[in-house]
């Protein structure tokens, strides 16, 4: 089994900043805000959640299928991508235009095409209303959120976590450090977390966990081995900086089968 992974293609410029913003501003200033702040390192890294989740999946044996766009400073991402053995033939360029950092999924015509599917709306999460994320819910197969989407998603469509399992095969809402919640005909099972060997980078680390899911999916795994296998792949993700420089053992799938 193959995954389709409809999502952005980016390169992300991340700059290191010591210290905290509110140790420079003013809150009672902020209406005549001018300040600059020192950024000692800049960095530009492979991303878009469509690379990371197919450069987790690929390194766990799975066969991944980027469907996203790329611009005209695009070449080298492609060329990364088939460096790695990862299929790219779904990847479109648009000469005309940079390489986009967003990209929203159209979820119906996988519904349409009797393809199951994982509704992940992630940062785009706020620009559906109630209704529409109700619809996503429906023609879903399976949800994932972290536990900030998972709040608003309930907001937004008046569903409780445990509704929202009652209408999929599951929901799992990731918690960071805290492991991660999988509802299953709205009973909650906690998964334990993974203690990283150094916390460094968590640019990336929802996707490397998205990865993982999608490989135990096309194995046929219970939701909860799934997620256990995301939580070790995003423990050695947030050990290294950027989305795709980490390696997976070659033990790590037995391990997590034993």
């Amino acid at each position: 089994m193959a995954s389709l992974i409809c999502g952005s293609l980016a390169f992300d410029t991340i700059m290191d900043f010591e210290g905290r913003f509110a140790e420079q501003i003013l809150p009672d200033q902020l209406h005549i805000l001018n300040v600059s702040f020192l950024v000692p390192a800049l960095r530009r890294d492979f991303g878009g959640c469509a690379g990371n989740i197919a450069y987790s999946l690929h390194q766990l044996g799975g066969q991944a299928y980027p469907v996203a766009a790329l611009g005209n400073d695009g070449g080298t991402y492609v060329e990364r991508l088939q460096s790695l053995g990862i299929d790219t033939r779904w990847v479109r360029t648009m000469p005309d235009t940079y390489t986009a950092h967003a990209m929203l999924q159209h979820a119906q015509q996988f519904k349409a095409a009797g393809i199951p599917f994982v509704f992940d709306p992630g940062q785009g999460l706020p620009m559906f209303n109630g209704e529409e994320l109700t619809r996503f819910i429906q023609d879903a197969d399976w949800v994932t959120v972290n536990d900030y989407e998972g709040k608003m998603l309930s907001d937004r469509t008046g569903l409780s976590h445990a509704d929202i399992s009652r209408q999929v095969r599951g929901l799992v809402v990731t918690l960071g450090a805290h492991g991660c919640e999988v509802w299953e005909g709205g009973q909650k099972t906690l998964v334990a977390p993974v203690k990283a060997q150094a916390v460094v980078d968590p640019t990336g680390c929802g996707d490397a966990w998205r990865g993982a899911l999608l490989f135990g999916l096309e194995q046929g795994w219970p939701l909860t081995r799934c997620a256990a296998l995301g939580n070790h792949v995003g423990a050695l993700k947030i050990a290294q900086r950027g989305p795709q420089n980490y390696q997976i053992p070659a033990g790590l799938v037995a391990s997590v089968l034993a």
